[in-house]
């Protein structure tokens, strides 16, 4: 996980909102604790606790994509990295059948200082860029999406689409 804000953004709308969801549910005053203090509503300041879901959820997506935010950003997606483990652990084995290194699960998911590609033939087209695809055909998970398989693979150090010049840069992180 080379920036967070950068991962985060390159994910669709909808597992953007389903990240933040899991988050909200299962580390929700760790989330509060990484948003500003206050927020402004109808032009008087609101603690973040007396938000309303549905516009706390929109702000927390709004704000996680901001490079300033990059805590948030983390938190998120570690949140949902140790809470997809049937996911995480077909992903893994499917890297490790194709013979990628995987680091061990207590590393995971970190900052790596190299940007690791998966080899062409693990990559497949998609709508929105590349997925991972192991050997040209997609892990069977029956409830997770091409795109969240990426992101695991992402997530376990495999680098699927080109990276950004800012993501190479980890003098930011």
């Amino acid at each position: 996980m080379l920036n967070s804000p950068l991962i985060y953004r390159h994910l669709s709308p909808l597992l953007q909102q389903r990240v933040v969801q899991l988050a909200l549910l299962q580390q929700r005053a760790a989330v509060l604790a990484r948003l500003p203090a206050i927020t402004l509503t109808k032009g008087k300041p609101v603690r973040w606790a007396a938000t309303p879901a549905p516009l706390l959820l929109r702000q927390v997506m709004m704000l996680a994509s901001l490079d300033e935010s990059a805590k948030l950003s983390a938190l998120l997606l570690r949140n949902w990295f140790q809470h997809k483990r049937e996911l995480r652990n077909r992903v893994r084995q499917a890297l490790y059948d194709r013979h990628y290194p995987v680091p061990a699960l207590g590393v995971l998911p970190v900052p790596a200082e190299t940007v690791l590609r998966l080899l062409p033939a693990d990559r497949g087209p998609g709508p929105d860029g590349p997925f991972f695809v192991p050997g040209g055909e997609p892990p069977v998970m029956a409830d997770a999406s091409p795109e969240e398989v990426t992101l695991m693979a992402e997530l376990s150090g495999w680098c699927v689409r080109r990276p950004e010049p800012e993501e190479l840069d980890i003098s930011k992180l």
